[in-house]
């Protein structure tokens, strides 16, 4: 595994030279975490501008009374284009 700098001294950019598996790479990435939190986006995903702050603001709401969340997700094509009836929900 190799652990790649980054401008943000608070992010860290973690990169395998051999594909090990989304499992494995989640258990590496949850073990070299130092955060509260986890945000796990993968390759093909986009989010919107707010839903970090969005997922923060739910979490310090009710971070209480759950330890995971999961939220609702549309879907869209490569040009990000919505795909109308092809949502599903967290």
């Amino acid at each position: 595994m190799e652990k790649l700098g980054s401008e943000y001294s608070n992010l860290t950019y973690l990169r395998n030279n051999e594909n090990k598996g989304t499992s494995a790479v989640l258990n590496q990435a949850i073990e070299a975490s130092t955060g509260e939190w986890i945000f796990v986006l993968d390759d093909d995903d986009v989010i919107f501008q707010r839903t970090l702050l969005n997922f923060a603001k739910t979490i310090n709401e009710h971070g209480e009374k759950h330890s995971w969340f999961t939220f609702d997700f549309i879907r869209g094509n490569e040009n990000l284009q919505y795909l109308v009836g092809q949502d599903y929900y967290g």
